[in-house]
């Protein structure tokens, strides 16, 4: 009876060890998953965060492109307002649209896509 005792004793020891190998097993998959998931958090974080600055950097741009054109439009001398209608050559007007088409071509390329 005592070494039938030992010998269930032993058992249940390689039994437990067994079960808490298992465990330690799983905790340490359970570990890595999390790692890659922090991971792929970490290099999604960064994406994000390069992406919102180049959309801010864009967007100043794009502010600065706007804020000329209405400067540009607020400071017309009366020669350009008058010469805008001249029926002969209008040349006010085709500079006009030349500068109005540069800065649209500007303000296209720091559209965010």
């Amino acid at each position: 009876t005592g070494q039938q005792q030992t010998s269930e004793q032993l058992q249940a020891a390689q039994q437990r060890e067994k079960a808490l190998q298992e465990q330690l097993l799983a905790a340490r998959q359970q570990s890595l998953d999390r790692q890659r998931s922090n991971q792929s958090l970490v290099q999604l974080l960064e994406r994000s965060t390069k992406a919102l600055g180049e959309a801010e950097a864009k967007n100043q741009r794009l502010l600065a492109l706007g804020q000329d054109a209405l400067q540009r439009y607020l400071s017309r001398t009366p020669l350009e307002t008058t010469s805008l209608g001249d029926p002969v050559l209008g040349l006010s007007e085709v500079r006009l649209t030349n500068i109005a088409e540069g800065l649209r071509a500007q303000m296209e390329q720091q559209r965010l896509r």
